[in-house]
């Protein structure tokens, strides 16, 4: 007779457990959503504690597990009536606390050979529905027993603080790998095994150590992605446990244990990709902060809003000390230099250098607090486009750094093809000169003096061709394919327009600056 939980054969419910006689099968059988089904066992064989739960479907499974586990199987090893009678002697045998039979894989029902054993020997066998995931069962005894195990707990909370004691952040800071990677390290050492990383599209991440086999590989990637798996590659049992982050599965720690009686330190392996799964939703909330305190923080030292005094606690808080120098660095158009733009933010972070970072218009602006070598050391190993403002003492006048670097990209960016760092240091005296000055006011006075050539856009081509070409008429009229005469027709005209001689020193200035400003000439 078949009986849902929590009944058992003499029709009464299995009382769940106090909470000092610990976890125990009745405990399993009371949870509704599961609709467990139990089969065989007396008040005295439900009472015997449970010290945990494990899927497996190898010959000889008491050779891995404890004694007082729940062994859980497809029947996938135990076809034919003798090893099925066979499996509950073993388990019987070895003082495990149960045999969980999941439904519909192997057969539709638990194997009538299998129930006749158990009842014989009074071993509690129950169904698993073919609608409940395993694995949420393992995870429910896995968590029950450790709350009913409080030195088993501060054993978790210990291996916790190992993981990620000052030992692994410092480990990881100095090898300049993800916290991830300091954790496997340690992970591989506390439980004497090999431990990698796998993504879900099947990267691998080994420290050191054979990756997965193709097979195995295959294995997981086609099995249910969010569920624990085991299986034995060369010999060695290997467990794959899923991590997630924002509760979305993204891969396995994968263990290959080197010890054959490694199931009490199984729920260690647990413990490890859960925390492995923390630092990734840890760390991508806190990245996404930071960067949204970076982008506000640029835009208020921009815009001059804010108390001083407050800003300048937010700043500590990004890693800016004292007020030496920092600099505004533009990274050319955000589509075509998104890569330079995450190395650039890389490299700042290896070389502990304090920025700021937001879109402004097309670009990447980053403001950095950092010597000028230094800075184009790290400019040069981007591949790249940058443009360097002028330097800075305090926060608060960031926005001269960022309309000196912008006018030092409007000047040169058409120079010396797409890559390269251009920095306002080295500009020509009056380029230097253009761009300390109030761009707006300066714009406008380039517009007003070219207003009269702009309407006439040949002359202009030929005033711009003269300048770029010192003065030189025949120089200049060849780079437009213009016969000499013709072009001293266009100057003549250009000096009808301005009132006054292109030769002129003051002329040729005022020319010079205003094609500068408005991107026309180059410094």
């Amino acid at each position: 007779m078949l009986l849902h939980h929590p009944l058992s054969e003499t029709g009464q419910s299995p009382a769940p457990s106090s909470a000092t006689s610990g976890f125990t099968l009745p405990d399993l059988l009371a949870v509704k959503e599961f609709n467990l089904v139990l089969h065989t066992g007396d008040e005295a064989a439900l009472a015997k504690p449970v010290l945990g739960a494990h899927s497996i479907d190898i010959p000889n499974p008491t050779r891995w597990l404890p004694a007082r586990w729940i062994v859980l199987t497809t029947g996938l090893s135990i076809r034919g009536a003798a090893k099925q009678r066979e499996l509950v002697q073993e388990l019987a045998g070895a003082g495990m606390a149960a045999l969980g039979y999941a439904a519909g894989i192997n057969t539709r029902n638990v194997p009538a050979a299998l129930v006749d054993e158990a009842r014989k020997l009074n071993f509690p066998v129950f169904t698993v529905p073919h609608a409940t995931h395993v694995y949420l069962v393992i995870d429910y005894v896995r968590r029950s027993v450790l709350r009913n195990d409080p030195q088993f707990l501060q054993q978790i909370v210990d291996t916790h603080a190992y993981l990620t004691g000052s030992g692994a952040l410092e480990l990881a800071d100095r090898l300049d790998e993800p916290m991830e990677q300091a954790i496997l390290r340690r992970v591989g050492s506390l439980l004497n095994a090999q431990v990698g990383l796998l993504d879900a599209l099947g990267s691998q991440t080994w420290l050191g150590e054979k990756a997965l086999s193709q097979t195995s590989l295959n294995r997981l990637l086609n099995g249910k992605l969010d569920a624990p798996a085991e299986f034995a590659e060369e010999g060695s049992p290997v467990h794959a446990l899923p991590i997630r982050r924002d509760n979305r599965h993204v891969g396995w720690l994968v263990v290959r244990w080197h010890d054959i009686a490694h199931e009490n330190l199984l729920p260690l392996a647990w413990a490890a990709a859960n925390l492995i799964s923390f630092v990734y939703d840890t760390r991508s909330r806190a990245s996404d902060a930071v960067a949204v305190l970076r982008a506000e923080l640029f835009d208020r030292l921009l815009k001059g809003t804010g108390h001083l005094g407050d800003l300048s606690s937010e700043l500590r808080q990004i890693g800016f000390t004292g007020m030496w120098e920092c600099r505004v660095v533009l990274l050319g158009a955000r589509s075509d230099h998104s890569d330079a733009a995450h190395a650039f933010q890389r490299a700042l972070r290896h070389a502990s250098i304090p920025f700021l970072l937001r879109s402004v218009q097309q670009s990447n602006a980053f403001f950095v607090q950092a010597e000028l070598p230094q800075l184009l050391d790290l400019l040069r190993a981007v591949h790249g486009r940058a443009y360097v403002g002028r330097p800075v003492t305090a926060p608060s006048d960031l926005a001269l750094s960022m309309h000196s670097a912008e006018f030092v990209m409007r000047a040169t960016r058409d120079r010396d093809g797409a890559k390269g760092v251009a920095v306002w240091d080295e500009l020509p005296m009056t380029a230097w000169m253009l761009s300390t000055q109030e761009a707006d006011q300066s714009l406008d006075q380039a517009r007003k003096l070219l207003e009269p050539l702009e309407a006439q856009p040949l002359v202009l081509e030929a005033v711009v061709a003269f300048l770029r070409c010192n003065l030189d008429v025949v120089a200049a009229a060849r780079m437009i394919h213009l016969h000499p005469n013709s072009f001293r027709y266009r100057l003549s005209r250009a000096e009808d327009l301005l009132g006054a001689p292109l030769r002129q020193p003051s002329v040729v200035a005022d020319l010079y600056a205003a094609l500068v400003l408005i991107g026309q000439l180059e410094p």
